[in-house]
């Protein structure tokens, strides 16, 4: 038999081969498409390859035109570990912040697969109560948005540009742009996109319910590399989701906070910059971070039990805002000393 020959003959087991792998790691129903682009065939042999060269090792029922519902014969996927099964639980817990969408309702499903695929599913009931997510009044935007969220988090699997219009903070005027969706991210329980804005490719932090209309545009984009685009290294100098503006870096943030918030302190991590500093009469919270509204609203969220003291600037503003806020306050507070004198 000639080289040639012997590669010809080797074809459809190769393709078997690649397609046994897909079904082992995954499981489940495979589109006519995704068949033909895993044994790289032409769409339209896709169905007769499948019947041809796997009819000894998967049965393929016919279904649909566009979908290849296919079984491994004899062979079955291994239980997912009690390990596994929990990290779904708590995955699912956030099914309650996307309240009246179908994410939610994708999200359950997601958690019956794999607790009814666990060797003991009967263990796994109540689960919407052993494991639970409290959220804070919720998305704003849901779910009369889930579609245009459901749309974006396509388009962040698919690498697909959007054509966006988008309300400033101050709610007007609206902005048209093009933006490449890189994640969709969740924080405080509130969802944003993560994006580069073609243009200027900068990268930015788009609040989702600000959103008011999201149409694709044009061809599938590179997803970045990581040295591009790491999360993690995105927001290590932010106290929360604000990215800071060109030229503004990291400083050292000195709060000291009063005896009373002394242990209170030292049961949680505000920030993974963040050191402590016992004193007689409170405690010092350290940061190395931009300083941004999201850090002045936490210090003043603690009204006069927290001082900032370093830096110096910062403190001199926030001086500034305890000032107005009294000044705000005075009438309220001499009628009620009035009052009382009376």
């Amino acid at each position: 038999m000639t080289k040639d020959a012997e590669k010809k003959a080797r074809r459809p087991v190769a393709r078997a081969m690649r397609l046994l792998n897909e079904l082992l790691e995954t499981g489940g129903t495979l589109s006519v498409a995704e068949a033909a682009d895993i044994m790289g065939v032409q769409v339209g042999r896709a169905r007769p390859v499948v019947e041809t060269v796997l009819e000894e090792f998967v049965p393929a029922t016919r279904g649909s035109s566009s979908k290849l519902s296919i079984r491994l014969a004899g062979v079955r996927r291994a239980d997912p570990s009690p390990e596994v099964t929990i990290a779904a639980c708590f995955g699912a817990a956030l099914a309650d912040l996307f309240d009246g969408t179908s994410l939610q309702t994708g999200m359950r499903r997601a958690l019956s697969y794999v607790t009814g695929a666990s060797a003991n599913p009967a263990k796994f009931g109540d689960l919407d109560r052993k494991f639970i997510f409290v959220r804070r009044g919720g998305e704003q935007a849901l779910p009369s948005k889930g579609g245009l969220l459901e749309r974006i988090a396509k388009a962040v699997v698919d690498q697909r540009p959007l054509r966006v219009t988008y309300a400033r903070f101050e709610g007007t005027p609206l902005r048209k742009e093009t933006i490449e969706p890189w994640s969709i991210a969740i924080h405080d329980h509130q969802v944003y996109v993560i994006a580069k804005r073609r243009g200027d490719d900068s990268v930015r932090t788009y609040r989702f319910s600000r959103f008011r209309d999201v149409r694709r545009a044009g061809d599938r984009f590179e997803y970045p590399d990581l040295n591009e685009f790491n999360p993690r290294s995105l927001f290590r100098d932010s106290f929360g989701v604000f990215l800071g503006r060109e030229g503004e870096g990291p400083v050292d943030v000195v709060v000291r906070l009063s005896a009373q918030w002394k242990h209170y302190a030292t049961c949680h991590r505000w920030h993974e910059s963040q050191s402590l500093n016992q004193l007689d009469d409170g405690v010092e919270v350290s940061f190395h971070v931009r300083v941004c509204d999201e850090l002045k609203m936490w210090i003043q969220g603690f009204g006069p039990d927290a001082e900032v003291v370093e830096p110096e600037w910062l403190r001199t503003e926030l001086g500034e805002r305890a000032l107005a806020l009294a000044t705000r306050y005075r009438p309220a507070i001499e009628s009620e000393g009035t009052a009382d004198a009376g």
